[in-house]
């Protein structure tokens, strides 16, 4: 359709609900992945969730289609990072590390070196590679949750219209948007050796959930964030170089944040040095960290068969000390907390 807000919807199960789905070796698949799960064992949870047997724990065997249905969306992924546009042009739709080559207008061949470490970054580079100079559209997404995009082009910086403010009714997550998904379009007879630098500022924003008892989350760019919780993995049901996971916690999940989610200034951002490790999506590799005061919620536990409670509803009463608790990208946790209640005194 060109429309970026299905970027945006894509993207945003990429880096948050996709790689929580998987283990980090992509071996095991579990059926269901929800927001909070601090418990994956192979029980029943019916009738709790609708569906019977294990849909909680990781597997290579179980859940028919799932398992190469599941294998499809990293490379398609991949696949869709670069469009081709009706006037001839390229759309940038995911950032990622990659290179494009393709055909633009007047058939002139192009390629297309782009070097981000986005999503744990705001910058991406684009390299420009062509034998002779050329004219040709670039459309690069920006996403509804970045209000003060950059562009600058061989050092120096491209105006960029103000963002669109969006209808009441437009928003498809409620408050964790700044404006409207939207593509900033760049025409220009582009030289060999052309250099753009796309920057989308990430600031910390926490999303309230009226309709979830008033619980919150927090995000930063297009990562949503969980607690990090300590795991133990118990060998369940695999065949030969195919393991089966149960996923237990080891420290403690029932955390109310101590925050005022319009002005949470408690939280502290920390990027970690560096490239991002091969397989950024584990807790220990998460290159993003923050840290959050949060109280215990004495009387938020399990359900009788192993499912996490509902959340308790904000402001929840909450009488233990504040604590420091750690919070890395949801795509890294498969044992999480996203949507917190709001710990009151």
């Amino acid at each position: 359709t060109g429309d970026a807000i299905w970027a945006d919807r894509a993207e945003d199960v990429a880096f948050n609900s996709l790689p929580a789905a998987l283990t980090p070796d992509l071996r095991g698949l579990h059926y269901l992945t929800a927001p909070n799960m601090v418990q994956l064992d192979a029980g029943d949870k019916r009738p709790l969730l609708e569906n019977g047997g294990p849909m909680l724990a990781y597997a290579a065997t179980h859940h028919r289609c799932c398992q190469h249905n599941v294998s499809l969306g990293w490379p398609t992924f991949a696949r869709c990072a670069w469009m081709a546009t009706r006037d001839g042009g390229l759309a940038a739709v995911f950032y990622a590390p990659c290179a494009v080559e393709a055909n633009t207008a007047g058939g002139t061949s192009v390629r297309i070196v782009e070097d981000t470490r986005y999503p744990f970054d705001e910058t991406i580079t684009l390299r420009i590679e062509c034998r002779e100079p050329t004219r040709f559209p670039l459309y690069l997404r920006i996403p509804a949750w970045c209000s003060e995009p950059a562009v600058v082009l061989n050092g120096r910086t491209v105006a960029v219209p103000a963002r669109k403010t969006p209808d009441a009714g437009w928003f498809w997550r409620p408050g964790a948007c700044e404006g409207q998904a939207d593509w900033l379009r760049i025409e220009r007879r582009f030289e060999p050796g052309d250099v753009i630098e796309l920057k989308l500022p990430q600031r910390l924003r926490v999303v309230r959930w009226r309709l979830n008892r008033d619980s919150v989350s927090v995000h930063l760019g297009p990562l949503a964030f969980s607690l990090k919780i300590a795991e133990r993995r118990q060998p369940w049901d695999g065949v030969e170089g195919w393991p089966g996971w149960e996923v237990f916690p080891e420290s403690a999940w029932n955390f109310g944040l101590d925050i005022d989610p319009d002005d949470p200034r408690g939280l502290e951002l920390r990027r970690k040095p560096g490239e991002p490790a091969e397989q950024p999506f584990e807790p220990d590799a998460a290159p993003i960290e923050l840290t959050a005061p949060a109280r215990r919620v004495g009387d938020w536990g399990l359900e009788s068969n192993g499912l996490i409670g509902r959340v308790p509803a904000s402001p929840v009463r909450a009488d233990g000390p504040i604590e420091a608790v750690t919070l890395v990208p949801m795509g890294c946790c498969r044992l999480r907390v996203s949507a917190f209640p709001v710990a009151g005194g």
